[in-house]
């Protein structure tokens, strides 16, 4: 009993640690409940549609999307706008309604001839692994939907005129409109290359927040801080002398990373090794400055081991790596993007798989020096109130 009343007055008398221990579970879970609230759609993906016909029949197609629980039509342009957005990863795929939608749909109908369908464009995001299986899924009962009700009632068909026949066809086959599926990035991308960005991203994180997190706290652990504090060497020189040592380690993590990648698991970098290595470096760069907060802030090495495990869970959740950011609800996604995990990710995939430009993922470097810089700010701040 002695001793239990011993650990109680010590967890008790240190509020980091009491908060730390009843505040983060609460944050793991409210994150993790947020990003799957959604869970029965988790399929939901999100599509830009580009009517090239403006008929009755491609309205009612447009209308019966934008009523799916399974696609989100985030736009409605033309394909050279559809296809920018892409390029930028605003949407996971473009529904392209060929002209002559109408006519053909009704000469199928009408007629039942099948020598030229009509036809559908579907340009699909594959260098994300939920993309080729959801956007024809989520496709598929909108089409259904279309057959079944939307066409007889425009074509002003009684439901006696729709044979079992032609109703099995349609439910079984699809065969009413050619849907010519367009894997954006090729048929051919390794599960390496799809995973490389899930993961890589998390790895170099955490890793820069262990590497930093006992920095600071170490002194204070081993009794050599208030020795080091009372030097004529400045603080801020102490975090930024600490700091460099790990952000030198990065550089070589995030070297031999692209080597180990790209030389044994023939990871395809169509954007260039340069603006990868830069990816890698600044998510590291954002792990480093993170833990050195930590270091900075916790007093035991136990706050830190704490504090580092509910920031991996949280960054796991929100980052998009295991439940992907657009079927989060909105006030989830604008929390999901404040984290750098999600840009590294974007970022990433830009440089490997889809070999875009740097216009593309510029502004998702910028944010992570910024964001690092922050971290970093926050860091000199909480070593500053550090009582000698």
């Amino acid at each position: 009993m002695r001793i239990f009343r011993n650990e109680l007055d010590v967890i008790s008398s240190d509020k980091k640690t009491l908060a730390i221990f009843l505040l983060g579970p609460i944050i793991v879970m409210v994150a993790f409940g947020g990003a799957t609230i959604q869970t029965e759609e988790l399929i939901t993906i999100n599509v830009a549609i580009v009517d090239e016909d403006h008929s009755p029949l491609s309205n009612s197609l447009v209308a019966k999307f934008e009523q799916s629980e399974y696609m989100m039509v985030k736009y409605k342009t033309d394909r050279a706008t559809a296809e920018q957005l892409f390029r930028e990863g605003e949407i996971d795929g473009i529904v392209v309604i060929q002209r002559g939608f109408d006519s053909k749909v009704r000469t199928f109908y009408l007629y039942g001839s099948e020598s030229e369908k009509a036809r559908l464009d579907l340009i699909v995001d594959n260098s994300y692994f939920i993309a080729p299986v959801a956007v024809p899924l989520a496709l598929q009962p909108v089409m259904i939907d279309f057959y079944l009700k939307d066409v007889p009632k425009i074509l002003n068909l009684p439901t006696g005129e729709i044979s079992p026949e032609m109703i099995k066809q349609l439910v079984t086959r699809l065969e009413v409109v050619y849907i010519n599926v367009d894997l954006a990035y090729g048929d051919d991308i390794s599960f390496f290359s799809i995973i490389f960005p899930l993961m890589t991203p998390i790895v170099l994180f955490v890793f820069g927040i262990f590497m930093c997190g006992l920095s600071i706290v170490g002194e204070r652990i081993r009794g050599t801080l208030p020795r080091l504090l009372k030097t004529p060497i400045r603080r801020s020189e102490i975090v930024l002398g600490k700091l460099l040592v790990y952000l030198i380690i990065a550089l070589w993590d995030s070297g031999i990373v692209i080597l180990l990648a790209t030389l044994i698991f023939r990871l395809p970098v169509k954007g260039g090794a340069l603006p990868l290595f830069a990816t890698l470096y600044l998510t590291t760069f954002t792990g480093c400055t993170w833990g050195m907060f930590y270091s900075t802030f916790a007093k035991s090495e136990r706050q830190v081991s704490d504090l580092q495990t509910y920031t991996m869970v949280l960054v796991m959740v929100l980052g998009g790596v295991i439940f992907p950011v657009s079927v989060m609800p909105d006030i989830v996604q604008s929390l999901a993007k404040v984290l750098p995990i999600s840009h590294s990710l974007n970022a990433i995939r830009a440089v490997t798989i889809k070999g875009l430009g740097p216009e593309i993922y510029a502004g998702d470097l910028g944010y992570m020096l910024l964001f690092g810089l922050i971290m970093l700010g926050l860091a000199l701040v909480s070593f500053r109130l550090i009582k000698d």
